[in-house]
């Protein structure tokens, strides 16, 4: 007993002015002040010039110059942890920095982050942030964001950003945006966009975007796009459009389109339209239009227009397109089946089934009849 009370007024009178001067006491494991290297349990004021702490490190007040310290273990402070490279469990009631590295869990009232890369988890109230590389988990109340990669899981109430690469997933309540490639899933009740290419799942309410190419799904209410090309599920609530080639399931409730090739099962609340061909089955409550060729099972309230048509067309006006605010005649060859009040054919392979059937390559009282005409 009497060896413990010593011990307690050897701290009350040497521990607490190192603690206010920035000097130490060291008492076996135990380290009382800003010691600059110690193992065990150290307590300090404000830590300034640490080299080395392993074990439980306790701080009062936000680190001076502390950059090069390195913290292993259990670090503690009323305002918050902070040195070069924190490795372990650090827990601040304001904040937890690691100017360089952090490796492990660190959980920040305000915030929490690493100047370069993490791997473990930084979760802060109001923002969770790491200038380099992160690996694992990052959450913030706020924001969350990632100046380079992020492999894992990040989520902010606001919205979560990442410099370069996403491989996870991230969960942003206005946006989430990824600076070049995305391989997980990417969600957001507004916006969600990745710069470069996409694999998985981007769903942003109000938008969904991709630079380069998506494979995978794209939804969003108002729009979706892609700017290379897509094998995927590509949904727009207004609209959905591609900057190259299109495979897969594509609706938009105004329209859809693809500045090169449609293939699979195309839906547009207008239209559907594409640079080159469209091949499956397409379906546009207005018109259908391809540059080059359109295959499968085509059906349109309005018009199907291409050069070629080949399959099943079903449409008010087959082989016409609605070009300077009037329909003109775009086909040149028809392979298959048109069912529709005017059928134009200059080429036709099949049957044509309407009010009116033009088929150019019959004999000249054959090619305009009235509600059929075949050539095979």
């Amino acid at each position: 007993m009497r060896s413990l009370s010593t011990l307690v007024l050897f701290v009350a009178t040497l521990g607490l002015p190192a603690l206010v001067y920035g000097k130490s006491v060291d008492i076996g494991p135990l380290s009382l002040g800003n010691s600059s290297r110690h193992t065990g349990l150290r307590i300090n004021a404000r830590d300034d010039g640490v080299k080395e702490v392993r074990g439980i490190n306790f701080t009062l007040w936000k680190a001076k110059q502390n950059k090069r310290a390195h913290l292993d273990g259990i670090a503690l402070g009323i305002v918050g942890p902070e040195a070069g490279h924190i490795r372990g469990i650090a827990l601040g009631g304001a904040q937890v920095v690691a100017h360089k590295d952090l490796s492990g869990i660190a959980l920040g009232g305000v915030g929490a982050g690493a100047g370069k890369n993490l791997k473990g988890a930084a979760v802060g109230l109001i923002g969770a942030g790491v200038g380099g590389d992160a690996k694992g988990l990052l959450l913030g109340g706020v924001g969350a964001g990632a100046g380079e990669n992020l492999s894992g899981i990040s989520a902010g109430l606001i919205g979560v950003g990442i410099g370069e690469n996403l491989t996870g997933l991230a969960i942003g309540g206005v946006g989430v945006g990824v600076g070049e490639n995305m391989l997980g899933a990417a969600l957001s009740p507004i916006a969600a966009g990745a710069g470069g290419n996409a694999k998985g799942i981007l769903i942003g309410g109000v938008g969904a975007g991709v630079g380069g190419d998506l494979t995978g799904l794209a939804a969003s209410i108002i729009g979706t796009g892609v700017g290379g090309s897509a094998r995927a599920i590509l949904i727009g609530g207004v609209g959905a459009g591609v900057g190259e080639d299109f495979t897969g399931l594509g609706i938009g409730g105004i329209g859809i389109g693809a500045g090169g090739s449609i293939k699979g099962i195309t839906l547009g609340g207008i239209g559907v339209g594409a640079g080159e061909s469209i091949q499956g089955i397409t379906v546009g409550l207005g018109g259908v239009r391809a540059e080059d060729t359109i295959s499968g099972g085509t059906a349109s309230i309005v018009s199907i227009g291409a050069r070629e048509i080949r399959g099943i067309a079903i449409s008010a006006l087959n082989g016409m397109v609605f070009e300077d605010y009037w329909f003109r005649r775009r086909n040149e060859r028809t392979v298959g089946i048109e069912l529709g009040l005017f059928n134009y054919a200059p080429e036709l392979k099949g049957l044509q089934f309407g009010l009116l059937n033009y088929a150019g390559n019959n004999p000249r009282w054959a090619r305009l009849l009235p509600f059929v005409n075949l050539h095979l």
